[in-house]
């Protein structure tokens, strides 16, 4: 059983990791971004789907028709190379496990 200060110290390095991932993802979502050239609609789009929401809840939060919020979702996928609202994500993923970002097939 670890102690309270082991529990802590390790606590502390788990949030560390999490910061620097967090950092790490955002870093690699923007070099995406700067290849995929989205119009701002279309980024705050693209940031919804990543998150994973649907695209009746990303109308509603953009106020927009929900057509509107496909055709930007759709948008993406064109631009991104894939063929579905998930794979975004895990283009992203990818290159963040693998450590070779930038290195799409």
């Amino acid at each position: 059983m670890r102690s309270g200060h082991d529990a802590t110290a390790a606590r502390s390095r788990d949030e560390d990791s999490l910061r620097l991932a967090s950092g790490t993802f955002a870093d690699v979502l923007e070099e995406r971004f700067s290849e995929w050239r989205p119009t701002s609609a279309e980024r705050d789009v693209a940031i919804m789907v990543i998150r994973g929401f649907w695209i009746s809840e990303i109308a509603a939060l953009r106020k927009t028709s929900e057509g509107s919020a496909k055709v930007q979702a759709n948008a993406i996928i064109r631009k991104v190379g894939v063929s579905g609202r998930s794979q975004p994500m895990s283009v992203l993923i990818d290159e963040l496990l693998t450590g070779q970002i930038g290195e799409r097939p």
